[in-house]
């Protein structure tokens, strides 16, 4: 029974040891098709998925730097191409492997690689079409993870960015937006009828004018007040709401 016992544990043990051979494989070869070019994109892949398998969960892009491909492949048998001596460089992101060929049993070549990565950081887009005009909402958007030095200074990077806000022109879904691609959402339309709000302790005037500009929450608009046909400026508080409050700024003619 004892020798039962250890003959099954040993079935086990190789079980997982064979199960976990498998798993690794994938990560470190691939075959390349006989007479198909090695080419930069085949490297990559093979790369990335041996880089990734010492750092899971992190996302990163891979940046190669040799070997200068693409590589003809005159060899009429698949080839075995697996990533030895891997080495990266944590702080500056720059590692170094072999990738090794093998034709059945025959060595067939020892290629030198390396490259650089680069952690990718994620950001809001779009998931659907946008109209200029268009308030945009947080079912709007979607994230996206993306390398920092493809990014520009004016590149938006939260959602609270977007969230809220209008925008500016047509937007088409999974594009990096800027700032210039949108504004604050206007509660004030140039040409709209807006109320002129003038309220201090002890003294409240109502009155209407005509908005000489756009303006979102909190932006200053010009307005002329529709008796007086006086000019002021006030300050967006709400859909077609103007407050005042500087000197002179009261509404000639209250209501």
């Amino acid at each position: 029974m004892r020798c039962l016992r250890l003959l099954i544990a040993l079935v086990v043990a190789l079980v997982v040891t064979l199960g976990a051979s498998a798993a690794a494989g994938p990560a470190r070869a691939a075959t390349l098709p006989a007479g198909v070019p090695l080419t930069e994109r085949f490297t990559q892949d093979l790369l990335h998925a041996a880089l990734a398998a010492e750092a899971p969960g992190e996302a990163f892009e891979l940046r190669l730097e040799q070997p200068s491909l693409p590589l003809a492949n005159r060899s009429p048998l698949a080839t075995e191409i697996a990533v030895e001596e891997l080495e990266l460089d944590a702080a500056s992101g720059r590692f170094s492997a072999v990738l090794v060929g093998i034709v059945g049993d025959e060595l067939r070549f020892r290629l030198p690689a390396g490259g650089r990565l680069q952690s990718l950081i994620e950001l809001p887009v779009l998931a659907r079409p946008v109209l200029a005009g268009e308030r945009i909402a947080a079912a709007d958007l979607e994230w996206i993870s993306v390398a920092p030095d493809r990014l520009r200074p004016t590149s938006l990077r939260e959602a609270g960015q977007l969230i809220g806000s209008e925008a500016r022109r047509p937007l088409q879904p999974g594009r990096v937006l800027s700032a210039r691609d949108v504004q604050p959402f206007r509660l004030v339309v140039r040409g709209a009828t807006v109320r002129l709000v003038y309220d201090r302790p002890g003294l409240e005037l109502r009155a209407l004018g005509i908005a000489q500009g756009d303006g979102g929450l909190g932006e200053l608009v010009q307005v002329v007040n529709l008796d007086s046909r006086q000019q002021l400026q006030g300050v967006v508080v709400g859909p077609n709401q103007v407050a005042l409050g500087g000197a002179g700024q009261t509404p000639a003619a209250a209501r």
